[in-house]
C-alpha cells in the first residue's frame, strides 16, 4: 500500500506529464508549444534537402522539405549551421504544391513565421526573404516578404491579381548591420486592429490593420521560396537559420522564448 507521500509524488508527476502534452522541451529549460507547427527547418544539413522536422500532427511532412539550388551549406548559424545565399542565383524551394501554404494569404489567414537571418550588406536593393507569389507570373497570389529598397524597412505584400504590391505593408526600424537578428511575423485576419505584427529581436516594430479589400482563396501562384521569387531578380545575399511556420498566432511570451535573449531556442 502506498503511503501518503508516495501517492502525492505520483499525482504530481501525472499533473506534470499532462501539462506537457503538445509541448516540446528545448535547451536551456525553455519549452515551445508546437501546436499547429506546419514546418520547422534547422538548416544543419551538410547536403541535399533541408528537412522539415516538425513533429506536430498538423505538420506538412516531407512536402515542406526545402530543395536547395546554389546555396552554401555549413555556414555558422545562430544554433548549429546555417544556409548561405549569394544574392545572385541561390534559393530554396519547399516541395511542389502551391496550396499547402495558403493559410499565409487566404481570406481566413492565421500564421506565425519565425526566422533568424543576417544580411551580407545593407544597400538599396529589394531582397526577397519569403515568397509564394511568383513575380514572373502574369497573375500573382500569395505572400511576399522582403527587405525594402529603403534601408531599415521590411515590406509585407499580399498580391492578388496582376498588382504585385496589393495590400502593401511596411515595417520600419530594422537594425542596419550584418549581425544575426531574429524576426517574428504574425498574421490574424480576424483581428481588424493588429492584423499583422513584426518583431525584431523580441521587440515589436508595430502592427498594421487588415486591408479593407478581400484576400484571395485561390492557390498561391508559386511554391514557398526563400531568397527568391519565381523569375524575380530580387535575390537575397545572407544567411538563414532556425525557421518555423505555425498555423496560429504565437503569444508575446513565445516570441521572447524563441528569441531567448539572442541565443535562440530550438523547438526540438
Amino acid at each position: 500500500m502506498y503511503d501518503v507521500l508516495t501517492l502525492w509524488r505520483h499525482n504530481l508527476l501525472d499533473l506534470f506529464d499532462t501539462a506537457l502534452v503538445g509541448v516540446k522541451s528545448s535547451a536551456g529549460g525553455i519549452t515551445i508549444d508546437d501546436t499547429d507547427l506546419k514546418a520547422y527547418w534547422k538548416f544543419n544539413e551538410a547536403s541535399g534537402d533541408i528537412i522539415n522536422v516538425s513533429e506536430d500532427t498538423a505538420d506538412l511532412g516531407t512536402g515542406a522539405d526545402f530543395q536547395v539550388t546554389g546555396a552554401t551549406y555549413g555556414a555558422t548559424g545562430i544554433i548549429g549551421d546555417a544556409l548561405s545565399f549569394d544574392g545572385t542565383n541561390d534559393f530554396a524551394e519547399a516541395g511542389s504544391s502551391t496550396s499547402q501554404f495558403n493559410f499565409l494569404h487566404n481570406q481566413s489567414f492565421l500564421f506565425t513565421i519565425s526566422w533568424w537571418s543576417k544580411r551580407d550588406a545593407w544597400d538599396s536593393s529589394n531582397e526577397i526573404i519569403f515568397s509564394t507569389a511568383n513575380e514572373g507570373a502574369s497573375s500573382h497570389t500569395g505572400i511576399l516578404i522582403r527587405y525594402a529598397s529603403t534601408n531599415g524597412s521590411m515590406n509585407i505584400n499580399f498580391p492578388n491579381g496582376t498588382n504585385m504590391n496589393r495590400y502593401f505593408n511596411t515595417f520600419t526600424g530594422l537594425t542596419q548591420d550584418t549581425d544575426w537578428h531574429h524576426f517574428v511575423l504574425t498574421g490574424d485576419v480576424s483581428d481588424a486592429t493588429d492584423t499583422l505584427e513584426l518583431w525584431q529581436d523580441g521587440v515589436s516594430l508595430g502592427t498594421t490593420a487588415k486591408a479593407s479589400s478581400t484576400f484571395s482563396n485561390n492557390n498561391a501562384s508559386d511554391t514557398l521560396h526563400i531568397s527568391q521569387t519565381g523569375a524575380s531578380s530580387q535575390w537575397r545575399a545572407g544567411d538563414m537559420d532556425e525557421t518555423a511556420i505555425f498555423n496560429r498566432r504565437v503569444s508575446d511570451s513565445e516570441v521572447a522564448d524563441l528569441y531567448n535573449s539572442g541565443s535562440g531556442t530550438e523547438i526540438y
